[in-house]
């Protein structure tokens, strides 16, 4: 247990600490300010605006349930970093529920790493549409200029056209080769 990134603390049916990793007791110290101990009550280590949820969470734990949650908690230097919060049942020898479990795991990175992704994901959407609609028009007045083109191969101001909407195409794919760099 001590050898793990997760903090993992086991608790009575009444808060109380029984045991705990070493993770546990650093993190509790960085949030606290406060040593963990076996006996002190985990409701110690809870950030007033999280209580009611802890104590719910707790409560469906000790009716057999596994509740995990994702949340952003914020440390004392300001910083917020993103934790997978889970309890579950503790049980006995006799597979009775006795307590319950509370494990916590760092997910600040994962959190990063999805919020990266959300962001490209928007970036390649926002090129689809580009190229789907943006160019479909210029292309569609190329398409007319050409057989206008076809039937009086020497119209000076239909090549002016086909020249002002290759430009315009230019453009739109100057910008989406911008953006997919961005990406």
């Amino acid at each position: 247990l001590n050898s793990t990134s997760e903090s993992h603390v086991l608790m009575d049916r009444n808060y109380q600490i029984l045991s705990y990793n070493k993770i546990a007791a650093i993190k509790a110290k960085e949030l606290f300010g406060v040593t963990m101990e076996k006996g002190t009550s985990m409701m110690a280590f809870t950030m007033p605006h999280t209580v009611d949820q802890f104590v719910k969470d707790f409560n469906s734990a000790l009716l057999g349930k596994l509740i995990s949650n994702e949340v952003p908690i914020e440390f004392p230097d300001g910083k917020v970093r993103w934790f997978r919060i889970e309890q579950s049942p503790a049980y006995n020898e006799q597979n009775e529920i006795i307590g319950v479990v509370f494990n916590s795991i760092d997910i600040d990175n994962l959190k990063q790493y999805e919020h990266q992704l959300e962001e490209t994901n928007l970036r390649l959407r926002n090129i689809a549409h580009k190229q789907s609609h943006e160019m479909r028009s210029p292309i569609a007045r190329v398409i007319g200029l050409i057989s206008l083109l076809k039937q009086s191969p020497g119209d000076k101001e239909v090549m002016s056209h086909v020249e002002e909407v290759a430009n315009e195409l230019d453009v739109i794919i100057h910008d989406i080769i911008a953006q997919t760099e961005e990406a």
